[in-house]
């Protein structure tokens, strides 16, 4: 199920007029409500790029039966206007949503009406509480989804960040196992952990995709994906 192309069930989603969704999609979003149901707070959408991870990210955000639901998306700058446009197009909820840039004062009137926040990695940590502490703003307590086309770029430890957010009582509860294990972690002769190795790496795909992570390449859902487009972004 963590590489699914099609839905298992029937799922009925309204998509704004003239847009549709794709079966992979809706077997994502089958896959996060059955996690979530299961249990899960953080889940990790890890399919290539190109498979559309914000739309099905715009599909959860249609489907929360919150009656006032707030939710804050942090990515890169240069995805903020991205985001923003991509919200506002396939959004069925009328969601309204705010970026946040730079140093630009916030206006906490403002701020409590959006129920959708946008800011990149760099400025949230000065930005915090002008975000969190200013308003009626609070995202959804305690539940995160994310989301990237690489989640292991070189080696199984960088894996450790996010399969600790996770999956806290399971494959993240011990620092030290997850390293042995899967990192060939080691003590070297200054008394540090070396990192850099790899071991039982088909035993941890397993895990992973029976837990928490989706990951489908472009090439499972190819039949799915429309012809090529080229479209113009702005550029911040």
């Amino acid at each position: 199920m963590s590489d699914a192309k099609y839905p298992k069930d029937k799922l009925e989603l309204e998509s704004p007029d003239g847009l549709e969704y794709k079966p992979y999609q809706f077997a994502f979003l089958e896959w996060w409500k059955q996690r979530t149901t299961n249990g899960y707070r953080n889940l990790l959408e890890a399919s290539e790029m190109g498979i559309g991870k914000t739309i099905e990210t715009i599909m959860i955000m249609n489907i929360i039966k919150n009656p006032d639901p707030r939710f804050l998306i942090v990515c890169p700058a240069g995805l903020k206007i991205n985001w923003e446009r991509e919200i506002r197009r396939w959004s069925t909820k009328r969601n309204s949503v705010q970026r946040i840039d730079g140093e630009k004062p916030i206006d906490p009137a403002k701020l409590n009406q959006t129920n959708t926040l946008v800011i990149n990695y760099d400025i949230l940590p000065k930005r915090t509480q002008a975000v969190l502490g200013g308003g009626g703003f609070k995202p959804i307590e305690g539940r995160k989804l994310f989301l990237t086309g690489t989640p292991l770029i070189n080696r199984p430890a960088e894996l450790w960040s996010l399969v600790k957010a996770c999956n806290p009582n399971g494959l993240g509860s011990n620092w030290h196992n997850f390293h042995e294990r899967y990192c060939d972690g080691y003590k070297n002769r200054w008394g540090g952990w070396d990192l850099t190795g790899a071991n039982h790496l088909d035993e941890l795909q397993i895990k992973l995709r029976s837990s928490f992570m989706m990951r489908r390449r472009t090439d499972d859902v190819l039949d799915q994906l429309p012809s090529i487009q080229r479209q113009a972004i702005i550029l911040p």
